[in-house]
């Protein structure tokens, strides 16, 4: 019975301090250009959130996620591997340092955790590897 109880206390607890994700209707879009292979489309849907939006971390994670995936499955063919790592470090700090200076919503902590994820990535692509399994430096992007 204490056990149900503790089950129970612990459920509402969750559903209790649960944050909703408001989704806007260019999200959706970027998320379904996204999963439907339109990286192109994503993309520039992304560049116009970034430039409208220039402080929400969801849009740097977003272009690092597109500028990552796009070498494999992009419609514009091979890209060079030194730009899509210099590309993806620069929108994951973008997100990770926007990130921990807004407020600290589920929604951003998870922007920021999975930008951490593709930094360790192209870390490790690098050659990077003590920067891929710890906690990485800030590189000096030009």
């Amino acid at each position: 019975m204490k056990t149900r109880l503790l089950m129970l206390f612990l459920f509402s607890s969750i559903i209790a301090f649960a944050q909703p994700v408001k989704f806007s209707s260019v999200d959706l879009e970027i998320n379904k250009s996204l999963y439907d292979g339109n990286w192109q489309s994503a993309d520039s849907l992304i560049d116009l959130q970034l430039l409208q939006n220039p402080n929400i971390p969801k849009y740097h994670f977003f272009k690092a996620y597109t500028s990552f995936y796009s070498r494999y499955v992009g419609n514009d063919g091979p890209r060079d591997r030194a730009a899509l790592i210099r590309e993806v470090q620069k929108y994951t700090w973008d997100a990770i340092t926007i990130g921990e200076k807004a407020a600290q919503t589920t929604e951003n902590k998870f922007y920021i955790g999975s930008s951490y994820a593709y930094l360790t990535r192209v870390n490790i692509m690098s050659g990077e590897l003590w920067n891929g399994i710890g906690m990485p430096e800030k590189p000096k992007i030009t």
